[in-house]
């Protein structure tokens, strides 16, 4: 019987030991980025060709621009003043006007002056049909041969449906409604710097009626100024005229009051004299006052002063033409390229937005995958060392190497990672050398047979007469393809006999090693315990001995088979294999009693492979 070479306990309790890693390196993300590149492309590629559908289905709009300089002036009265004032406007005066420009008063007024209330084309909106109709058109004309190109649906003419007066006024609100809206929506006013100059944009499908809108706008609010300055004016003249009315009756008053005090020769005048010009009586108190002729007269010169600045007054401002406090610096005119959509910007922000959604959705692939991506993965979650890993061949079918590629191809980079593995198993086994080495994996298809077939010709090679044990009955991928051996069915006159058994050995001169076929494991039973430590303890002629044991998937079988060997190599692949798999299959190999190796990674994309290949080349040369 075969002795252990080591325990698995101390073994178990040296390797769960790990190390926790509190950054992440670059290689990290480089690997993330190769390995959900194709994800990231295609979030990326999408978001760009719904940008360029965007592009493609929405109209050209333009932008026209006007500009309005605010002038604050003084009163038609204060303008007579000798003494000098200046007027400024601070920020929110400024602000107030911004928004007197954007008002409803505004936008009703040149609504009404361009008739938009009835132009189809300022109330058109764009639905998602015509954009859908729209492209559906530049897609025919894309791949269009010549043939009869089939008509794309219509969307319903509206019915012209008679209707009530009341029904009509509302149809006839929400109309203006809408276009209200429309036109404040597309309507932008803003201050330019800290200036007084106030600058109108309008946006619009049409270049020409962008023109007439922003200008149109302009034009109303000084207008609007004209107008409140012009009621303003009319309003101080009423007044002017009716003070002067009353100035002048109380100025003859006064003058009629000193002729009568003249006529009479008195210092005094009493009764009901009326000195003030007033329509009521002079109260008790007045009566008995002294009034002289100084006094009369210089009432009569206050009014008469008084109504001659009034009469000034009125007449300058009769004869001054009131004027507005905006005037248009820059007239819109029709702008020569479309300002919206932008389709440098729309693409850049679609490619944007893809590959960051892109990014997130790998993210969130890469947070709920359990599969094994690292060694330090390994370490953390298995408790084993990554003795190694084999890279995917580009080009090849499969992208992974072939059972014999340590014979065809020994200098590249595939045969130097296997023999990478062989050192350091060798190293493992420096006190007592491996002799009997199992592969197992997890499941069929993660490169276990293709590992331990170039392992074997890696001793081979090397002088060591090796034998390959194909115990994967199941599949038996070696035997068909290597040990070209006969019969499905293999005669037993003595089950487990070793000397039988090893009778059925095929040379193969290819590979440089012996192959035991999966068809005589099968009709001898070789996974039992019993049968298989019989035969290992015949093949005393062998230097290495390689087992191919079935995967954890395929039943407990190997996990009997792997007790009887010096060690077994676990294998998984690269970004498949699920790392709680793994865990399991470790703790059935040592509940097994089973030595095990550590883990190799199969078909591994990882960037350090570029390091290996650089090695490879430069070993070559």
């Amino acid at each position: 019987m075969l002795e252990r070479k080591w325990s698995p306990d101390k073994t178990l309790e040296t390797s769960q030991r790990p190390e926790e890693r509190e950054f992440i390196s670059v290689t990290d993300v480089l690997v993330f980025i190769r390995r959900y590149l194709v994800t990231i492309l295609v979030f990326t590629v999408a978001a760009i060709l719904l940008a360029l559908a965007y592009i493609a289905t929405t109209d050209p709009v333009y932008t026209a621009q006007t500009e309005v300089l605010i002038e604050p002036k003084l009163p038609t009265i204060l303008q007579q003043q000798p003494a000098e004032i200046n007027l400024s406007l601070d920020t929110a005066q400024i602000e107030s006007q911004i928004v007197v420009m954007q008002s409803e008063k505004i936008a009703q007024m040149v609504i009404d002056r361009l008739h938009l209330t009835n132009d189809p084309s300022f109330n058109r909106s764009k639905s998602l049909s015509e954009r859908g109709r729209k492209l559906t058109g530049l897609l025919f004309q894309l791949v269009d041969t010549g043939k009869d190109r089939p008509s794309l649906p219509a969307s319903a003419p509206a019915t012209s449906k008679k209707l009530s007066p009341e029904e009509q006024k509302i149809a006839d609100f929400e109309r203006a409604r809408r276009t209200m809206a429309t036109l404040r929506s597309n309507l932008d006013v803003r201050r330019v710097g800290v200036s007084y100059a106030i600058q109108i944009s309008y946006s619009a499908p049409d270049a020409e009626l962008a023109a007439k809108i922003a200008n149109a706008i302009a034009e109303a609010y000084v207008r609007e100024q004209l107008s409140n300055r012009t009621a303003e004016a009319d309003r101080g003249t009423e007044w002017l005229e009716s003070r002067i009315s009353q100035l002048r009756t109380q100025m003859n008053n006064a003058a009629q009051a000193a002729q009568a005090f003249r006529a009479r020769h008195d210092y005094r005048i009493g009764g009901t004299a009326v000195i003030s010009g007033d329509a009521g009586p002079i109260p008790e108190e007045a009566k008995t006052k002294t009034v002289t002729l100084e006094e009369l007269e210089a009432t009569t010169e206050s009014y008469r002063k008084m109504y001659e600045s009034f009469l000034q007054a009125f007449t300058s401002s009769a004869n001054q033409q009131p004027t507005a406090d905006a005037r248009v610096i820059t007239s819109a005119t029709r702008p020569l390229a479309p300002s919206q959509p932008r389709p440098k910007l729309i693409l850049a922000l679609g490619a944007l937005a893809g590959i960051m959604l892109g990014a997130g959705v790998a993210f969130g692939r890469q947070m709920l995958d359990r599969s094994i991506l690292s060694a330090q993965q390994i370490k953390d979650e298995c408790g084993l060392d990554c003795i190694g890993s084999l890279p995917t061949v580009f080009g090849r079918r499969g992208g992974f190497g072939r059972f014999d590629e340590m014979v065809h191809a020994p200098g590249s980079v595939f045969s130097q990672s296997v023999k990478d593995i062989r050192a350091r198993i060798g190293m493992i086994g420096l006190d007592k050398p491996i002799r009997i080495l199992g592969v197992t994996s997890t499941s069929p298809g993660d490169g276990k047979s293709t590992l331990i077939t170039n392992l074997a010709a890696a001793w081979s090679m090397s002088g060591a007469r090796t034998l390959f044990i194909d115990a994967d009955a199941a599949h038996g991928a070696v035997t068909k393809r290597l040990a070209s051996l006969s019969p499905e069915r293999v005669p037993v006159e003595k089950p487990g006999d070793p000397d039988e058994i090893k009778r059925n050995i095929v040379s193969n001169s290819a590979m440089a090693f012996d192959i035991l076929p999966s068809p005589v494991v099968v009709a001898h039973n070789l996974l039992l315990a019993g049968n298989l430590q019989r035969l290992l303890g015949a093949l005393d002629d062998y230097e290495m001995i390689f087992v191919d044991l079935p995967p954890f998937t395929a039943g407990e079988e190997g996990l009997i088979a792997s007790s009887q060997l010096d060690a077994v190599v676990v294998t998984a692949q690269w970004g498949r294999t699920p790392v709680d798999l793994v865990s399991e299959l470790i703790r059935a190999l040592h509940m097994a009693r089973s030595f095990v190796v550590g883990i190799v990674l199969t078909k591994v994309h990882d960037s350090t492979m570029g390091r290996l290949r650089r090695r490879a080349g430069q070993a070559a040369r």
